[in-house]
């Protein structure tokens, strides 16, 4: 029991749980097919993996509506009801339900339910096909022991699955922000090389435009509308150069704004000496 236990819950993937459960099953019990049905919402199913013996037709994705399971065995199942049938002609079964055994070639049957929090997922079947057969306490002990198993594998299987498409979402998610973010940043970037360029030639225009005043007073306030715009189009280098939108490097711009300001102020007052303390 431990070891089938094992096998069935080494694997995370849905699939492998449910046909690792059948092989151990069916090599177990030496029976000719075992398979789990999981049901619909409407209390139809689908025969979702199989173990077959040689000799007998596959039931795997075979699709049933038995409209008497419904009426008659559901709510038992999801009470935790184990059929235990050594032949179905002999055990009072309805009509319905042996028609619906025969199509699967059983003789003999022994079916316990999945079940995950009071919900009926599906049942886990032992069938002999060629002659009834007298099922042991022990045998069945062991079909509702495993089907515990495989219930608590498919809900870690199922809580992964869900984990692992979250984490994509996120990624998803993730990437489009930093690709949104890279182009707010380029765009940014972009933003402040463009006004830089254009004090740039504002501050040329005046430049241009003093080497044709006499007046010094005039000429004193175009020079100080230059510095002043040569002030401004440093921040927007700075910016547009920088790694980090959010922060000028303090100590750059401070020794670069005087290095750019002084010669100006050296044509207009002589000499002029430097000192930063910051």
């Amino acid at each position: 029991m431990s070891t089938m236990a094992l096998h069935i819950r080494q694997s995370l993937n849905v699939a492998t749980i449910l046909q690792t459960a059948v092989n151990e099953v069916r090599q177990f019990l030496n029976c000719d097919r075992v398979l789990i049905y999981k049901f619909a919402p409407d209390m139809s199913g689908t025969v979702v993996v199989e173990s077959l013996a040689e000799g007998w037709p596959p039931a795997l994705n075979s699709t049933i509506k038995d409209t008497c399971f419904g009426q008659n065995y559901a709510e038992s199942y999801k009470a935790g009801r184990t059929q235990v049938v050594d032949d179905i002609y002999t055990a009072g079964l309805s009509q319905c339900h042996i028609d619906i055994l025969v199509l699967f070639d059983v003789r003999a049957s022994l079916v316990v339910p999945i079940t995950q929090e009071n919900n009926l997922w599906g049942l886990l079947c032992a069938y002999h096909c060629a002659e009834p057969r007298k099922w042991r306490s022990y045998e069945v002990d062991l079909l509702n022991q495993l089907a515990t198993h495989i219930a608590i594998a498919i809900q870690q299987s199922e809580l992964y699955q869900q984990a692992q498409v979250e984490i994509r979402q996120r990624q998803q998610i993730e990437d489009q922000l930093k690709a949104s973010l890279k182009e707010k940043e380029s765009l940014l970037k972009e933003i402040h090389h463009r006004v830089k360029n254009n004090l740039q030639i504002i501050s040329s225009v005046l430049r241009l435009q003093s080497d044709f005043i006499q007046d010094e007073a005039i000429l004193s306030l175009f020079k100080d509308s230059q510095n002043r715009i040569r002030s401004m189009a440093l921040i927007h280098e700075k910016l547009y150069k920088s790694k980090d939108l959010l922060r000028v490097h303090m100590e750059d711009y401070i020794h670069d704004l005087p290095a750019g300001l002084c010669p100006s102020y050296r044509e207009r007052n002589g000499d002029v000496e430097l000192h930063i303390e910051a």
